[in-house]
């Protein structure tokens, strides 16, 4: 499908560019093997696309299910494999129904075995997630005093936290500016005001496991979200153009940075300034970067619908319905992503590859005859 000597030479500097965000290498955490897990998937399906075996269908479905074991997000990868083989015009209905049955077979048994390994360990037969913990600190963000009635003294300890994050993030002057502030305080309403006080003074939290833990933080978010619905979806938007505008690699020209970073608590009591740092990159390092983040995206919002009809209809390419499935994982991914967690650029790093991987195929799709050497030949070595 990209066999193009042109659009390898140009694959290069996008995805080694893409790297930079390894700036940020502290605050990673499983992404180096997700990561690499999702490239791997991604290929085979490339590979599906251009040949039609079965074999590199099951080892993304495989690669997908192990990389949902790393991280959460993983699970909106998960229907991609599924969706390229119902939608292969190349096999009759029933033929494909059956592949995508296999498929889904393979990546639900890997997640039965990391789940298995879970409850031998740990006793809960799940995948295991701290997204309550995440969500949490979006939540508290939203806390008024006539919200902390009731509840445990770690969530009233929170309010002046609280009150001082939404001032800071209203203050900053322009736009990347503000969302950097945003994924700051979802830290400094964790860490500084309500981790410790709930070590303290909580005893469900103290006696609570990292599993019950998540329980307790998902129930204070719930609430919170419930009695403030319009204004966590302003920081659900908010942390969703965080993943595409990037903020943290945006130049100095273009935004600005607090005069005095001690006014977050997170940056003031821990040394953890992780939302506010702002990277430098190149000029050309900065434009392939928020380029293919924001070119990836709304190429992604433009091909979900232009594409539906002809994939849902079996009547697309196998390469097409491909980067139709990959244009709804990116902003299911995005949607997913946003709604629970800050929008920090670690969380980014598997979107990216999927903007690549559109945006060279639209490359490929406008470049001449002639120079899309063997894109004609996708369906060559079927019987």
């Amino acid at each position: 499908m990209l066999r193009s000597p042109l659009v390898s030479i140009l694959a290069i500097p996008l995805i080694l560019l893409q790297t930079a965000v390894y700036d940020s290498s502290r605050w990673l955490l499983t992404e180096s093997v997700f990561i690499s897990l999702t490239l791997i998937g991604l290929a085979m399906l490339c590979r599906h696309a251009r040949r039609g075996d079965l074999a590199p269908l099951l080892v993304a479905a495989a690669c997908f299910g192990m990389s949902t074991l790393l991280r959460s997000t993983g699970m909106a990868f998960l229907p991609l494999p599924l969706l390229v083989a119902v939608f292969d015009r190349r096999f009759p209905l029933w033929p494909a129904l059956q592949r995508a049955a296999i498929a889904g077979v393979i990546a639900v048994s890997v997640l039965l075995s990391g789940m298995g390994w879970t409850y031998v360990r740990h006793g809960h037969f799940e995948i295991g997630s701290w997204a309550g913990i995440s969500l949490l600190g979006k939540a508290l963000v939203l806390l008024r005093p006539e919200d902390a009635v009731g509840k445990p003294s770690a969530v009233q300890a929170v309010l002046p936290a609280a009150a001082e994050a939404r001032r800071l993030m209203a203050e900053q002057p322009d736009i990347a500016a503000r969302l950097r502030a945003q994924v700051q305080s979802s830290g400094d309403v964790r860490f500084p005001a309500f981790w410790p006080t709930a070590a303290r003074e909580w005893p469900e939290w103290i006696a609570a496991d990292g599993r019950g833990k998540d329980l307790l933080a998902r129930a204070i978010a719930r609430d919170l979200i419930s009695a403030h619905p319009g204004e966590y979806l302003q920081l659900w938007a908010h942390d969703w153009l965080s993943l595409i505008i990037q903020p943290a690699y945006w130049p100095a020209w273009a935004t600005t940075v607090p005069a005095d970073r001690n006014a977050f608590a997170f940056c003031r009591e821990m040394n953890n300034c992780w939302g506010l740092e702002r990277y430098d990159l190149p000029l050309h390092g900065q434009v392939l970067l928020i380029g293919a983040a924001v070119g990836g995206a709304v190429l992604g919002l433009v091909l979900i619908p232009l594409l539906a009809w002809p994939v849902i209809r079996r009547r697309a390419s196998p390469d097409m319905a491909l980067i139709w499935g990959t244009a709804i994982v990116l902003h299911g991914s995005l949607l997913v992503t946003s709604a629970v967690e800050a929008g920090h650029v670690r969380y980014t790093v598997a979107l990216h590859v999927l903007d690549i991987v559109m945006l060279l195929w639209l490359l490929v799709r406008l470049l001449p005859g002639p120079m899309r050497l063997g894109s004609a030949r996708t369906e060559e070595s079927l019987p």
